[in-house]
């Protein structure tokens, strides 16, 4: 039983950490137990005050088997005026790493990404997370929620995570070689918005090239994009080009959402438009294409 002086409120609230958190060995499991969404995460890792080039969760390269649940990180700001290099869980690894779980993570107000995975190789899931305001307007302006860097990727699956007012490249932006593989990647249940998009201050919120976006002309397999919900996005395709084969976007629903720029590297099918713009909207030749005559939103 608990200490004679224990006392059950030392165990309510959130748990702060001011700076960072840095991950040197794996099989390591980081519950804050409660929080979903953008509230009520049990732990918090406060990063705002950190200069650039600091991370809120810094794992060793080449740490596996990390399980991080029920977190929230907070970064310095988003659309800066002023460099700042910061992400928000970054592991940028030079050899393979496995079995990594980041879920109910809530990350906001980071200047670049949120998170940094080099060489992924399998049993790696980011879910039920929440992503809002990040990206900067100079120095490194892009903030990735999810960017996948150093020598390809396998076997992870991006799923059911709130995407809110991001400048960047991509949700998921895929970079480094040109002879990397990206390979069984299931993108699928994420929802993305932006309350305004393609404006300036404080509505500069867009992706691109794209919302899936390979950087190079690496190959690319079996890349799912299924069952994702787009609201007020500006430039939604998915970018894929290079040697790639078994691509797919299926049933995602674009509601009053830009198609700037073509789908590249993949095959789209049984997709739901409602008030689509842009110089690039798919063509109404999609195989089961649904064009919406009222928005699905109640």
């Amino acid at each position: 039983g608990p200490a004679a002086d224990w006392s059950d409120s030392y165990a309510s609230g959130q748990a702060i950490i001011y700076g960072k958190m840095v991950i040197t060995n794996g099989h390591v499991d980081i519950d804050g137990v409660t929080g979903d969404l953008n509230s009520g995460h049990g732990i918090k890792v406060n990063s705002s005050a950190q200069p650039s080039g600091t991370d809120g969760i810094k794992i060793y390269p080449g740490t596996s088997y990390v399980t991080l649940a029920h977190i929230e990180i907070q970064g310095p700001g988003h659309l800066l005026t002023v460099d700042n290099v910061q992400s928000a869980i970054y592991l940028n690894s030079t050899t393979n790493v496995t079995d990594l779980n980041f879920s109910y993570i809530y990350i906001h107000d980071m200047p670049t990404d949120g998170i940094v995975i080099g060489h992924p190789n399998g049993r790696v899931v980011i879910e039920h997370s929440y992503f809002w305001r990040m990206g900067a307007l100079t120095g490194h302006p892009h903030g990735q929620p999810i960017h996948i860097t150093d020598g390809g990727g396998s076997g992870i699956d991006i799923r059911y995570n709130t995407i809110v007012d991001v400048v960047g490249s991509s949700f998921v932006a895929m970079t480094n070689n040109p002879v990397d593989v990206y390979s069984d990647i299931r993108v699928y249940g994420n929802v993305l918005w932006s309350t305004v998009r393609n404006g300036t201050g404080d509505g500069n919120y867009f992706f691109s090239p794209g919302f899936v976006a390979l950087m190079t002309g690496a190959t690319t397999r079996n890349i799912l994009v299924y069952n994702n919900t787009f609201y007020n996005i500006w430039n939604v395709n998915v970018n894929l080009q290079g040697n790639a084969s078994g691509n797919e976007i299926r049933n995602n629903i674009y509601v009053n959402s830009e198609h700037q720029f073509l789908n590249y590297g993949v095959t789209s099918s049984n997709n739901f438009y409602y008030l689509p713009s842009g110089s690039n909207i798919p063509s109404s030749s999609e195989a089961g294409r649904v064009n919406g005559t009222r928005s699905p939103f109640v």
